[in-house]
């Protein structure tokens, strides 16, 4: 019986399969062993061990039937890697104006903070956003230049059935003065990094910044573009040195100036911000960007299991297996260390790994199926390189 560890992307924890394989094969923990072993061998020459099939979901290809049978012979647990969101999302006056610019006071339903409310109450309760958490904070705070230096919301498993986390947000209605990008942003990075850091479930924090208004006035000074260099300058750093990636949302219209103030800050971590710009889909285009950014930052990342006191992994005896769940073969993923087999996976460390990674391709075709499923197979020899 074949070893394997089915992970659904929708879920933290997995139920380990056990497998019986035969008496005289070696275990993936052997005792400081890094190589050789396996049954398999999968070379396209012949048998069925050389079938390549697609999926039929985003072009993925493996190896139909890789000859794991006789040679995966243990168990273990596996996780995916728990995301952990920061929010942080503009409460500044200009939230309260409609998107024309028309400052019609907080209690208008048209105006950008009343159209924000269920958008991101849809986030943190979508069904989706199962296996990740989130905390909340708001910028300014209660003066019109402060900043907070602890969340409004405190870290909630998702989704959040409760609402407490949107019922935070409600409570800190959006007339808070000008825009403190700067300073806020600063604060929740420093949040995000002591977040990461009290960690214990191998998990990554992420921040996603929510504004409508140009980084301005203050203590920042008055110059939009200065401080959104400085951003820039601070999440790259924060990606860097922290390794916390940041994702901007701008309910920028048709603003140009502050597209080019928030394009400019994004760089700074690699991303590239989502603006929302139909003045009557606020709600539907800043629900929709938020789920864009849940689908770019969901783990494909899958711990491997400690070994038993006394052994130690053998990273060549992993092999990483996608079921689309429609009945179509599973197929055995090549392994492709850089990545240049973009359906296959990788190691976060090629010698001394702690995850199993997929490729771009394979997870985005996990993340868009959601009857996918991916399984770790243990004991048998890696297969390298494309599938044959």
């Amino acid at each position: 019986m074949r070893l394997f560890l089915t992970l659904p992307l929708v879920a933290l924890a997995f139920t380990t399969v056990a497998a019986c394989g035969s008496s005289d094969t070696k275990s993936e923990f052997d005792d400081g062993g890094t190589g050789g072993g396996g049954d398999a061998t999968v070379d396209g020459s012949g048998g069925d061990g050389g079938l390549t099939i697609p999926t039929g979901d985003g072009g993925i290809s493996g190896v139909a039937d890789a000859g794991l049978d006789e040679c995966a012979d243990s168990n273990a647990k596996a996780a995916l890697t728990p995301l952990h969101y920061v929010v942080l999302v503009d409460r500044s006056g200009s939230m309260c104006f409609k998107p024309d610019g028309y400052n019609a006071g907080c209690a208008d339903p048209t105006t950008r903070w009343q159209q924000a409310l269920p958008a991101m109450k849809t986030f943190f309760e979508a069904p989706a956003s199962t296996g990740t958490f989130a905390s909340l904070m708001v910028y300014p705070t209660d003066e019109a230049c402060a900043t907070g230096a602890a969340p409004v919301g405190a870290e909630e498993a998702l989704p959040n059935a409760s609402g407490s986390l949107i019922a935070a947000l409600t409570a800190r209605r959006a007339d808070g003065g000008n825009t403190p990008t700067k300073a806020a942003v600063t604060l929740a990075l420093a949040y995000a990094k002591q977040q990461q850091a009290q960690l214990n479930d191998g998990g990554k924090t992420v921040l996603i910044l929510v504004t409508d208004g140009k980084p301005e006035q203050c203590s920042e000074g008055p110059d939009p573009a200065a401080i959104s260099n400085d951003v820039k300058a601070i999440l790259a750093n924060a990606k860097a040195t922290d390794g916390t990636q940041t994702y901007i949302i701008g309910l920028a219209f048709q603003d140009a100036g502050l597209k080019a103030n928030l394009t400019t800050m994004a760089a700074g971590a690699g991303t590239a911000p989502i603006f929302v710009t139909s003045p009557t889909q606020v709600q539907q285009e800043l629900a929709a960007a938020l789920a864009q950014i849940r689908g770019q930052v969901l783990s494909c990342e899958y711990a491997i299991p400690a070994p038993p006191n006394g052994k130690q992994l053998d990273p060549n005896k992993v092999n990483v297996q996608y079921d689309a769940g429609d009945g179509s073969p599973v197929a055995t993923l090549g392994k492709s260390q850089d990545c240049t087999t973009a359906s296959g996976w990788r190691y976060d460390n090629a010698t001394t790994p702690t995850k199993v990674i997929l490729c771009p391709d394979a997870c985005t075709a996990a993340k868009a199926n959601t009857k996918a499923g991916v399984s770790v197979v243990f004991g048998c020899a890696t297969i390298d390189g494309d599938p044959r």
